[in-house]
């Protein structure tokens, strides 16, 4: 996670929590933002045992709520001591539910490429920035595709093989 990812699921977590409390969350809000309080209140929610940021990479849920936890309890802690006499429930109070229905805390890890995929998007990259393709596998390919072959982080050589690949699929 981010910082700024961070921030943002500590902000949405914090609206959930303190929305019983008239304008406290606009409240924790700006003293998170403008204030020396917010910055040690950022870097409490930034030191989590790494862990959760593994379980969080890997998907488990039991990270994500792990997180969130940690975050009520910083939003517990600041709503205590900056409202006491009108303190919140105690986090054991509270059901994790309704904030983590609010919004994932990652996404989904993205399906992997076969290679007949990568070949064909590699391919489609040549034909959307208008290079003249060879009708067989023997052409050499245009020059422009060394400005493809660095977008995605390989050589000339690999990009070439891989529209090729394509190419020999397609004229069969």
């Amino acid at each position: 996670m981010t910082t700024s990812e961070i921030i943002d699921r500590l902000f949405m977590l914090a609206q959930a929590r303190l929305k019983i409390r008239l304008g406290a969350f606009e409240q924790f809000k700006n003293t998170v933002e403008y204030t020396a309080q917010g910055d040690a209140l950022k870097a409490a929610a930034c030191e989590m045992p790494r862990a959760w940021h593994q379980g969080l990479t890997m998907g488990l849920p039991e990270a994500a709520i792990q997180i969130d936890a940690h975050f009520l309890r910083l939003i517990d802690r600041w709503a205590n001591e900056n409202a006491p006499s009108r303190a919140v429930a105690p986090l054991d109070g509270f059901s994790l539910a309704p904030a983590m229905a609010l919004a994932p805390i990652h996404e989904a890890a993205p399906k992997k490429e076969t290679s007949h995929e990568l070949n064909r998007r590699r391919y489609q990259m040549c034909i959307d920035a208008g290079l003249p393709m060879p009708d067989n596998d023997y052409a050499m390919l245009p020059t422009g595709i060394n400005l493809l072959a660095e977008k995605e982080g390989i050589s000339k050589q690999a990009f070439s093989k891989s529209v090729k690949k394509h190419i020999a699929t397609i004229s069969q």
